[in-house]
């Protein structure tokens, strides 16, 4: 993370100095995302957890933390002051465990790779310089044992010993710091791929991921943050081999530059030939990763439909399919394993080759022995650099590897970061809305419309499959119709900032369940919102005094299976009204709730000015609605 980063950070935290909404909203305006992150560890503070905004109780403000390189820890960054100062245990330790990540926005449309790698590098320059020193010292101080030797009449036993003591205290430093360097930069720029990602996901429209599947999605995703990672590796693993190569092969032609010719065609030779089959088991495992993720997404899409299999007689069939492509699967496998031992087979032999060459080829020409022993060390020393080229050079190119997470990458992202936001929802209409699903012979939905206002209650109703759940999500941006209009306010909802309208809409889904977690985290979950607004949330939902009769009131944990359906419910609708929002979809949410509660839940929300549009079979749900739109029917 850049300085600029946390200063603008720092200046926000000035401004809002408790935790809350305001302060992730300035963030936010500001291109600074925060993500919640709770601080365990005892003396976290000693270790590198990247940017950091967490709160002193003491004196109620907010600190922003960034990690201290030189001398370790964090230090303290103050808005105005030039320099920031160490923090201290005291202060460390007083802190308020619940602190935010740091990230930066990606607001790019299209993220083309070298986006993503800029991206991603952003502040990780220091990293990279004090890797590429020592990468260099280390690669100097490695040939300084074979130019002792070719200097040894010179220098003497005493000298010789010295000179090997201090090359390779020196040697080690130098070493630690390039991996300390190294892991510090990786640790920045995965933390970046992971934002900029994770940016495009939550900004791109839920109709290009469902059609993929989660499997596959999850398998591409998963593939191409991992190409990323090894090309933002890359620049340091060819450093890496050039500084030991090319001193190396210096001090060689140095001392013979006859056999050093025949070395450096060695190391062409196995170097290449090692990079090769690298390159191969690479094209074998990409393959793979293609494949899998979809057998992954066919079997869990088999499974359901067994006993439809079976009554077909089919279960032989789609078994015999899923046998076919597993052992394909195994079968490349096999070779790629094989073919990555006879690469390391291939650099084993370049490594011991090399110098054997050296000597022979000096001894040869009658050298004496510590001129044969210093070349040989130089030798091997260059047949490590080769190694780590080939290494480097032996992957896929870039292009290729992401291509599977292309469409996600270049998709277009629904709505703007600059487009409007609405103050408050007055008024959500669909018009003549239809929607088909991929391969569906016939349409979902055809020519609906419905309006909902504030203080209004509209409900859905229909038999399964009529499409209740399709309008509700359309109604709330989550896909688009293929024709018709879905109006916010009376534009276009495409219009809006997406995100913002959605922080102004709540809802509970079909098939939403509560995990096992306290009542508290499952009304509030990670947000910064006060536990006054769980308790005013419970309230509407005549839940307070039930929650206050638990064992451990809010902090009681709770659970499918281990409350009632009614309760889990009022749960649920609490977690969506803790955050007032202008318009509430209920997807089938108020099954199990007593007729008493309901009623008294949707006077509430209509007292509030709430819009709220609700699918349900049940016909006291229907009865308190204000509008019945009947789908399934002429």
């Amino acid at each position: 993370m850049t300085p600029d980063v946390a200063r603008a950070l720092a200046r926000i935290a000035v401004a809002f100095p408790q935790d809350g909404m305001a302060l992730r909203d300035a963030a936010l305006a500001a291109d600074i995302r925060l993500r919640r992150v709770r601080l365990r560890q005892r003396r976290w503070w000693r270790e590198d957890h990247g940017l950091l905004l967490a709160f002193d109780p003491a004196e109620e403000r907010a600190l922003v933390l960034a990690p201290d390189f030189l001398q370790g820890g964090y230090q303290v960054v103050e808005a105005g002051e030039e320099r920031p100062r160490p923090l201290d245990d005291a202060t460390a330790s007083r802190l308020v465990r619940q602190a935010y990540s740091v990230s930066r926005c990606c607001k790019e449309k299209v993220l083309t790779p070298p986006l993503w790698h800029r991206f991603a590098g952003q502040g990780s320059g220091e990293d990279r310089a004090v890797e590429t020193v020592a990468a260099l010292g280390a690669g100097v101080l490695a040939v300084i044992p074979a130019l002792a030797l070719l200097s040894l009449p010179s220098l003497g036993a005493g000298g010789m010993i010295a000179v090997l003591a201090l090359a390779v205290v020196a040697g080690a430093v130098f070493e630690y710091l390039r991996r300390l360097a190294s892991a510090r930069r990786s640790g920045r720029t995965d933390q970046g791929l992971h934002a900029a990602l994770w940016e495009r996901l939550l900004a791109l429209p839920l109709r290009p991921l469902q059609e993929a599947g989660a499997a596959t999605i999850s398998g591409h995703l998963h593939h191409g943050l991992s190409a990323m990672q090894d090309r933002n590796d890359h620049p340091g693993l060819v450093l890496q081999g050039l500084a030991l190569l090319l001193p190396a092969l210096a001090v060689l032609v140095y001392a013979a530059p006859g056999p050093a010719l025949a070395v450096m065609v060695l190391l062409v030779i196995g170097g290449g030939g090692k990079g090769l089959l690298l390159r191969h088991a690479d094209a074998l495992r990409h393959r793979r990763e293609q494949v899998l993720p979809e057998l992954e997404e066919t079997l869990s899409r088999s499974l359901p439909a067994l006993p439809q299999l079976r009554l077909l007689g089919a279960v032989g069939w789609a078994a015999g399919r899923a046998q076919e492509a597993m052992k394909d699967l195994l079968s490349s496998a096999r070779d790629e394993r094989l073919i990555r031992a006879a690469a390391v087979a291939a650099g084993r032999v370049m490594l011991f080759a090399a110098p054997l060459a050296a000597v022979g080829l000096l001894l040869g020409e009658g050298r004496q022995v510590t001129a044969v022993g210093g070349a040989a060390l130089a030798a091997w020393v260059a047949a490590q650099g080769a190694a780590h080229l080939a290494e480097a050079f032996g992957k896929l190119p870039l292009s290729v590897r992401l291509s599977p997470l292309q469409p996600v990458l270049e998709a277009e992202p629904e709505g703007f970061a600059a487009a409007p936001v609405p103050a408050r929802i007055e008024e959500l209409a669909l018009v003549d809305v239809c929607f088909t699903y991929p391969g569906a012979a016939a349409p979902c939905l055809r020519g609906i419309t419905l309006t909902v206002k504030r203080g209004e209650v509209v409900a859905l109703a229909g038999p399964s499959g009529s499409g209740k759940s399709t309008l509700l999500m359309l109604a709330l941006g989550l896909m688009p119709p293929d024709s018709g209009e879905v109006l916010l306010n009376g534009q276009r909802l495409s219009a809006w900032n997406m995100r913002a309208c959605r922080d102004r809409m709540g809802s509970v889904l079909q098939d939403e369940r509560v995990e096992l977690a306290t009542v508290r985290s499952v009304i509030l979950g990670m947000s910064p919102l006060p536990p006054e607004q769980a308790w005013e949330a419970a309230r509407l939902v005549r839940l307070d005094e039930d929650i206050a009769a638990l064992p451990m009131g809010i902090q009681t944990i709770v659970g499918e299976g281990i409350f009632p359906a009614g309760m889990m419910q009022r749960l649920l609708i609490a977690r969506a009204l803790a955050r007032n929002p202008d318009l509430l979809v209920l997807d089938e949410a108020t099954a199990a709730l007593d007729e008493e509660i309901q009623a008294a839940l949707f006077a509430a929300l209509r007292e509030r000015g709430m819009a709220v549009l609700v699918a349900s079979h049940r016909a006291t749900t229907l009865a308190l609605a204000d509008h019945v739109l009947h789908l399934g029917e002429a």
